[in-house]
């Protein structure tokens, strides 16, 4: 049982590295095709450019530019959001829980891939902290908190730790769309 009067040090450093490993998670599939559409590319080419005729060449060779495009446009992409997280693009705030919300029914799984940076955070979970400045929190499937050491948790033990008036250390970047939260009662943030 974890004692409730202790708190763990939040750092900038931890935050930076829950976004970052939450971001590439959701990059996932991104990835994925741009791997899978290079296997097409190579197999395109060891298909098509045995013929001498020049029709068959254009297919790898325009499977090759949309790879080629493709390819840069996520890795710029990935690129530049990581940076924006280790360069300061994020903000915390302290923010009062209003309400806490448990919608068991909006847990029902999807099968939708994951393509956007948000979408780890609006995922179907059946559980939502609404502050009292910033607006709702939908609470991510799958673990919480993973770099800290005492509080690692699923979204259940970040409901269960959440009480109506509880002070909140509310993170965002760029929009007012809340990236994750820590409750005080169990982090202290470290400057």
């Amino acid at each position: 049982m974890k004692e409730e009067n202790k708190k763990e040090v939040l750092t900038n450093e931890i935050i930076q590295r829950e976004l970052k490993t939450i971001y590439l998670l959701n990059r996932k599939w991104d990835i994925a095709s741009c791997v899978l559409l290079g296997i097409v590319v190579i197999w395109s080419f060891s298909v098509f450019m045995p013929f001498d005729d020049l029709e068959y060449a254009l297919i790898p060779s325009f499977l090759l530019c949309f790879f080629i495009i493709w390819s840069l446009y996520i890795f710029f992409k990935i690129k530049k959001t990581l940076s924006k997280i280790q360069n300061g693009g994020i903000q915390i705030t302290i923010d009062a829980l209003m309400e806490c919300e448990e919608n068991l029914l909006r847990s029902l799984p999807t099968n939708k891939p994951y393509s956007e940076f948000y979408s780890y955070f609006t995922t179907k979970s059946p559980y939502h902290l609404r502050f009292q400045r910033l607006g709702t929190y939908t609470v991510p499937n799958g673990k919480n908190y993973r770099y800290c050491k005492m509080y690692d948790m699923q979204p259940a033990g970040v409901y269960n730790y959440s009480n109506v008036g509880d002070d909140f250390y509310v993170v965002t970047m760029g929009s007012n769309e809340i990236l994750l939260a820590y409750n005080t009662k169990l982090f202290e943030l470290q400057e």
